[in-house]
């Protein structure tokens, strides 16, 4: 299996922890803090005591094995300051050629599809919630349609309430599609009537509305509030296009979430 991450990226978070990273004991924690524990039995073909240090934590590493990855990428976005500084420039350019992108204070593998996207935004978070929802809509659409569409709904409502939560601000009393929303976008600095550019003002307005449609969605035809009598069938293009909307709007708010933050 071919390495995710290259010997040219090896190489140049050798270079860049000459003289960054913090401290040999700061170094340690950051391992120990990623799973990586050191192979003391490893003899280095280095003459630099840095690189004798890392070669202990980083050469027992698989780096064709995700998991191993996952951990020398957790140990590098300890090491590096959110977003980058000029010194390690050249270690983010050679993670983005070997596949991967910064999203906030995390290093993800690049996607372009939403689930692929929202898989790396949640890995390793506290965001259970937003996952579980995920999955189940997943699941759902060719088997339980109405189940898909809540499921989707209740994505977003979970996303609303993760940022809620991780803002210390406070759950509003009505807390449905509408209500959470109107609590977030202000801490989010959504808001149609801010952009300048009218194309872009159309497309927030537009992102607005879907949301809210969910709800009213979930409402009439889902299965959270009990199926009536004489409800419409969700078919599994509806609950595919309700649940891949859902994905897209709640990695859209997750994003903008972590951006905001940074820039506080």
């Amino acid at each position: 299996m071919t390495s995710i991450i290259s010997s040219k990226t090896l190489s140049e978070l050798y270079r860049y922890l000459q003289t960054n990273g913090g401290s040999y004991n700061d170094l340690r924690n950051f391992f120990v803090n990623s799973g990586i524990n050191p192979d003391e039995n490893i003899l280095s073909t280095s003459s630099r005591n840095k690189d004798i240090f890392l070669d202990k934590y980083i050469r027992p590493l698989n780096l064709s094995d995700r998991i191993d990855t996952l951990r020398l990428i957790k140990f590098i976005e300890l090491i590096l300051t959110f977003p980058p500084l000029p010194e390690s420039e050249s270690l983010v350019e050679c993670l983005r050629q070997d596949g991967w992108q910064i999203i906030g204070n995390r290093i993800v593998q690049a996607a372009h599809d939403v689930e692929s996207i929202l898989l790396s935004m949640t890995q390793g978070q506290p965001i259970e919630t937003i996952q579980r929802e995920w999955d189940r809509a997943i699941l759902s659409i060719n088997t339980d349609p109405a189940d898909a569409l809540t499921a989707a709904s209740s994505m977003i409502e979970a996303t609303f309430k993760f940022i809620l939560h991780n803002t210390g601000t406070s759950f509003p009393t009505k807390q449905d599609i509408q209500g959470l929303s109107k609590a977030v976008y202000p801490l989010l600095k959504i808001s149609p009537e801010k952009e300048v550019d009218e194309d872009f003002r159309t497309l927030f307005q537009s992102t607005i509305s879907i949301i809210q449609s969910l709800g009213t969605i979930r409402t009439k035809i889902g299965d959270a509030h009990g199926a009536s009598p004489s409800r419409a069938e969700p078919a599994e293009k509806h609950a595919r296009l309700a649940t891949n909307v859902a994905g897209a709007l709640s990695l859209f708010l997750l994003e903008t979430y972590v951006e905001r933050k940074m820039q506080a």
